[in-house]
């Protein structure tokens, strides 16, 4: 039997060894390498997410309620917008620097679709990360070689809106908005037909068009009175002060969820043409609609009125109808169609977007739904209607079906 021998360290030896494990540790925090807690299980987010209202497909898990994505991925969704940003990473520190404002250059690995099935999730207490040189706080967890960042921590962050419908499990993101704590659901609305009455955003609406998972819709009733500029000088629907107003406060009074539903929407400005222009002394010359536009919210044109309400062949044939003042207006079968009433009950004018016979006028429906084609002018009003602060309102605008 061979004799064991027991190797005793001088206390000059022990202090060395603490050392080095100190030293190594020390190291491993400095570096940022993953000190992982306990590993769990995790499945995939059975949430659709949408990008400013368009559907976008991520990798992503549902880790304690919470979902958790790829900086990476989201850097890459939000590029081109208002508050894309930038990644940087030092692999000696392994530091990830953000900087806002700046675009994002792919690396190749984004937006690559997970396989749907669970993973070993740990949380990595260790991340070192910042955004414009000031160090921050975000959720992470190694998935699969991968950091996952909790979403709400990464759009608090940049202050990008961000809701969750508790019924459809739909997340939205929406650059435009800032990001609270606590969102509102949306209002949920099955697929609707041509013709239907919804509601969304507290109003009821009407459905004008169905185009696979989104619909043209405008408000059912007036919902308020204003003048369409702000003083009585030439203006277009890109420069009008009404456009501002629907994009702006009206959009921002939707909630964080309602608004994710609102697609952009290319909007076409024509020119009117009217052929008897020359009877006001302005000449024969078209009255310019303006640059196209790209909005959420905006008023229907004198040709999607035509379109969507019911076209009689008036307006494709003002040329060959005499120029008097019945050639002004389209008067048809379809006028009670376009009747729009208050909340009172009261039918009145409602505007539309496209220039009148002058370029300091815009289109109205009148109270008995003939369409005004003269225009009516942008800042003042008919007092024999009774309305001092404008025209009626109707928005439209196209939503999203499937969030």
């Amino acid at each position: 039997m061979k004799d064991t021998k027991i190797i005793r360290h001088s206390p000059f030896v022990k202090i060395i060894l603490l050392v080095v494990v100190f030293a190594v540790v020390t190291a491993i925090l400095a570096t940022g390498l993953p000190v992982k807690a306990s590993a769990q299980t995790v499945g995939p987010t059975p949430s659709t997410v949408f990008v400013n209202g368009a559907a976008t497909e991520f990798e992503a898990y549902l880790i304690d309620g919470n979902n958790f994505f790829k900086l990476r991925d989201l850097a890459y969704a939000l590029n081109g917008t208002n508050k894309q940003f930038s990644i940087g990473y030092d692999a000696a520190t392994r530091a990830i620097t953000l900087t806002t404002g700046q675009p994002y250059e792919p690396d190749g690995s984004e937006m690559a679709p997970g396989d749907g099935t669970s993973k070993s999730a740990a949380l990595n207490t260790a991340i070192n990360i910042s955004k414009d040189g000031v160090p921050v706080e975000i959720t992470a967890y190694l998935i699969g070689g991968n950091n996952f960042m909790r979403l709400r921590d990464v759009m608090r962050l940049l202050d990008i809106g961000v809701g969750y419908d508790n019924a459809t499990r739909n997340i939205t993101i929406v650059t435009s908005i800032g990001y609270t704590e606590d969102t509102p659901t949306p209002e949920t609305t099955p697929r609707p037909a041509i013709g239907d009455i919804i509601p969304f955003g507290g109003y009821d609406w009407r459905v004008l068009d169905v185009q696979d998972s989104h619909a043209l819709i405008i408000t059912e009733n007036i919902i308020s009175y204003r003048r369409y500029h702000s003083s009585q000088v030439d203006v277009t629907w890109e420069t009008s002060a009404m456009r501002r107003y629907l994009n702006g406060e009206f959009f921002n009074s939707l909630s964080v969820a309602d608004r994710g539903r609102i697609r952009e929407t290319t909007v076409i400005n024509n020119d009117t043409d009217r052929p008897w222009d020359f009877i006001y002394g302005y000449g024969a010359d078209a009255v310019p609609g303006g640059n196209n536009t790209t909005d959420r919210i905006f008023l229907l044109s004198t040709e999607e009125v035509v379109q969507y309400f019911g076209d009689s062949g008036q307006l494709a044939n003002l040329a060959n109808r005499s120029p008097d003042d019945f050639s002004m207006w389209i008067r048809d079968e379809y006028n009670e169609a376009r009747i729009a009433r208050d909340s009172s009950g009261s039918a009145s004018t409602w505007w539309l977007r496209s220039p009148g016979t002058v370029p300091d006028s815009a289109v109205a429906v009148n109270a008995d739904g003939a369409i005004g084609l003269f225009g009516m002018h942008v800042f003042e009003m008919f007092e024999l209607e009774g309305i001092v602060d404008g025209s009626g309102v109707r928005p439209a605008l196209w939503l999203n079906l499937e969030s």
